[in-house]
């Protein structure tokens, strides 16, 4: 029987790591180790996929469920591709310098059906330091020939557009976006559960670490011709995103509130600030959960009914995975 599932997250040390994700959340700081740059919330990246914590299933997987319990956990989009993995992973980023210039592939399709899963992606910002940048596609004017020349110089920072961000605004980056997150930022990042990452340029590092690059396969996924995306400010009641492979709502909730899903399959539920019992109605069944910041849970597709219970004022970001 299906139920709200707690995940386990998982503490990822980085060379970029900031230091201010413990003091944001510290009902979790015990969970991030000094060097925790990413806090991957819900996932199943190859070797590592989120453990669920409570109830029936406490101790299995994603990747061992999504194999036992596919049709349960996904409802609708469990026909929508050939893939095996769960497909959405959800992770907290804390940056004290900035990544590396990279790119992600795009999905693959046959006959209709998705056979590679790429990695589209988007960042709520949660936390920035005065001028914190975004680096996202090219500068006006410039083209990849452009970018390869600033490659080849040692200058490719310099060829992307820099977005200022600031607590409260959103950004979508599609799969085959050339770009970079910056340093002095902690954003909760939603993307396609897919690990790969490659790497065109990397910053100078304090540590003076050196990283391998992707230049072919970076330059063969990068898609320049891509629409720029804006910086948008999130609202209370706010559909960020609902097109290609995800789809996410955000939340500011001050009273008790009713909900319906909209959309097939699961849904995570993210408490970002404040705290939340979630009562999740499917036919007959009720289930309910109390979430506290920075708390995410997975429930499964054949719960369509919400009802939210703020103390006092509380954030959410309500996500789901679509079938496109």
């Amino acid at each position: 029987m299906t139920y709200p599932m707690r995940l386990h997250r998982i503490a990822i040390a980085k060379p970029w790591a900031g230091d201010r994700l413990a003091s944001l959340y510290p009902a979790a700081a015990e969970e991030w180790p000094a060097g925790t740059g990413e806090s991957l919330e819900a996932g199943d990246l190859p070797g590592q996929s989120s453990v669920v914590a409570n109830g029936p299933w406490q101790g299995r997987n994603l990747g061992e469920l999504m194999s036992e319990q596919r049709l349960s956990l996904l409802g609708q989009l469990a026909g929508a591709d050939d893939l095996a993995d769960f497909p959405l992973c959800l992770k907290f980023l804390d940056t004290r310098e900035p990544l590396s210039v990279q790119d992600h592939p795009s999905d693959e399709f046959r006959k209709g059906r998705r056979v590679v899963r790429g990695k589209c992606e988007a960042w709520l910002v949660l936390d920035a330091r005065p001028g914190a940048v975004i680096y996202q596609g090219l500068k006006p004017g410039l083209a990849k020939a452009d970018f390869e020349d600033a490659l080849r110089n040692n200058r490719a920072a310099e060829a992307l557009q820099q977005k200022t961000v600031r607590p409260g605004e959103w950004l979508y980056n599609p799969a085959g976006m050339v770009h970079a997150v910056g340093g002095g930022l902690t954003l909760l990042e939603l993307q396609q559960n897919c690990a790969t990452t490659w790497r065109l340029w990397d910053f100078p590092r304090t540590d003076g670490l050196r990283r391998d690059l992707h230049l072919r396969e970076g330059l063969m996924a990068a898609q320049f011709d891509l629409p720029d995306q804006p910086v948008l400010p999130v609202q209370a009641d706010h559909v960020l995103v609902d097109e290609g492979p995800f789809g996410a709502r955000f939340l500011r909730l001050t009273e008790a509130r009713e909900f319906s899903r909209t959309w097939a399959g699961f849904t995570l539920v993210t408490c970002l600030k404040g705290r939340c019992e979630v009562t999740v109605r499917g036919g007959n069944r009720l289930e309910a959960a109390v979430l506290e910041a920075p708390d995410t849970v997975l429930v499964p597709a054949d719960f369509t009914g919400f009802e939210f219970f703020p103390s006092g004022g509380c954030d959410l970001l309500l996500s789901w995975a679509r079938a496109s």
